[in-house]
């Protein structure tokens, strides 16, 4: 066939409109993709470039009916099927349908509207007698335990039609744990995962994690493990369950003077979730004098203090020098007995940010460990008696937690103290007639890197 012989008109179309190659417009009048290529030329037609080809071949869809928008608008707007059903009937998923739609610039129906066009399908359908036959539905749903979507195929209704039937008829419909349970669960690829008493030995017995199972038995992920174990009604360890089982312990004391104490000054409570009910607290302490961290965690872990310390190392870069500090922090497994104590230090009605718990009793342990982290002390050089000043770095608590820490010095040691302004924070600093009350209290200092504190 001779160039000349094809319809320019018809080769405009397929080339420009309905965004056809060369080669296939060529294919369709059996000749050349030259051919098709001159006429167009010729005709002042530019052709694509080899990326703009590639962008049209992207966008083309392998479903024949997913290029052709006249048959989409049809099907969407007047027949007004859902993406579902058009997805259905072309063989695909509704996303991908959906992700037409906006290719070809068809706007999507919002929820109200798609809900508005199937209201009738759905009440037309609401009058099959089954949805007022109480029992039926409970044999079916309560007895058979069948879910919502089995028994609306059964019947050809929409899910929401079988709710809507269960409440009706006074039926609990069940929450998503129960429906996930009642789930029919088809057999695992994993033999292994089939057996019951190979899971209860290796997950009970053994009390293996689901992450060990998973790698005995081959499975990319544990998911396949947890599946397996809900099937069988095994039950799941929670995460803080998982967490703590069969975990080699590291031997933490709770003393409460010393935790409280540190949690006055730089210690903390961490926790894993904060809004979890499940999820323990840990006790964690940092400081760069290594002996005071040696001295708090022989006290915590009595027989296993070496291996809770950690040194680590930091850069500091002040004026353009860098340079490198070591530090030292000690910190505990989480245990059920600190999450009570971090929600009184920590509660949800503060935001989870530290305050002072109003049923905290001081002690002189308490006292000592408070100063250590976060006390202070110097001499009044300029006074002719040159007395020593005690101060406490308070400022991150807010000045009525201040001043019910005043209160219990006040009331536990007869020690009087004031409010020391800085900038818009204060500082409990104890009269300068204080001091040796104060180091009378508290003892020697426990360790060397502090005696500077004891003047």
């Amino acid at each position: 066939m001779k160039d000349h012989d094809i319809d320019l008109e018809w080769i405009k179309k397929k080339y420009l409109k309905e965004k056809l190659s060369t080669v296939a417009i060529a294919k369709l009048r059996n000749v050349s993709p030259s051919v098709i290529e001159s006429r167009l030329t010729r005709a002042g037609v530019r052709l694509r470039s080899c990326s703009e080809a590639a962008s049209i071949r992207r966008r083309k869809s392998k479903y024949p009916q997913l290029n052709d928008v006249s048959f989409l608008r049809q099907k969407y707007e007047v027949e007004k099927l859902s993406s579902n059903e058009i997805a259905k009937e072309i063989g695909c998923s509704a996303p991908v349908v959906l992700k037409t739609f906006k290719k070809h610039g068809i706007k999507a129906r919002t929820g109200s509207q798609a809900a508005k066009i199937a209201q009738p399908k759905i009440s037309e359908k609401n009058t099959n007698p089954k949805l007022k036959d109480k029992e039926w539905l409970y044999q079916k749903y309560i007895i058979e335990k069948k879910s919502l979507k089995i028994i609306a195929e059964e019947i050809g209704l929409y899910q929401d039609a079988i709710s809507k039937a269960l409440k009706n008829n006074d039926i609990p419909i069940r929450d998503q744990s129960e429906a996930g349970k009642n789930a029919p669960h088809p057999p695992s690829q994993y033999s292994e995962l089939n057996d019951k008493k190979w899971l209860i030995q290796k997950y009970i017995t053994k009390g293996l994690g689901i992450r060990k199972i998973a790698k005995l038995v081959g499975a990319k992920t544990s998911n396949s493990v947890r599946q397996a174990l809900i099937k069988f009604n095994i039950p799941v360890r929670n995460i803080s369950d998982g967490l703590t089982h069969n975990r080699e312990e590291d031997g933490f004391v709770l003393d409460l003077p010393t935790v409280e104490g540190g949690l006055l000054g730089d210690a903390s409570l961490g926790i894993y979730n904060k809004r979890s009910d499940i999820s323990n607290a840990y006790f964690h302490k940092t400081n760069k004098f290594y002996d005071h961290v040696e001295y708090v965690a022989k006290i915590l872990f009595p027989k296993k203090w070496k291996d809770r310390i950690r040194e680590n190392k930091a850069k500091y870069t002040y004026k353009g020098i860098t340079t490198i500090k070591t530090y030292y922090n000690v910190r505990s497994l989480s245990y059920h007995i600190l999450t009570p104590l971090r929600q009184k230090w920590y509660p949800a009605s503060n935001n989870f940010i530290k305050l002072i718990p109003r049923d905290l009793e001081l002690t002189p342990e308490h006292l000592l460990h408070w100063f250590m982290d976060d006390g202070c002390s110097y001499i009044r050089t300029r006074r002719k008696n040159k007395p020593i000043i005690i101060q406490f770095c308070t400022d991150c608590f807010t000045k009525d937690d201040q001043e019910f820490l005043q209160g219990q010095l006040l009331e536990k040691f007869g020690i009087k103290s004031w409010l020391h302004k800085n900038k818009k924070r204060y500082r409990i600093e104890l009269l300068q007639s204080q001091a040796d009350k104060f180091y009378d209290i508290i003892g020697p200092c426990p360790v060397p890197s502090f005696e500077y504190k004891w003047k």
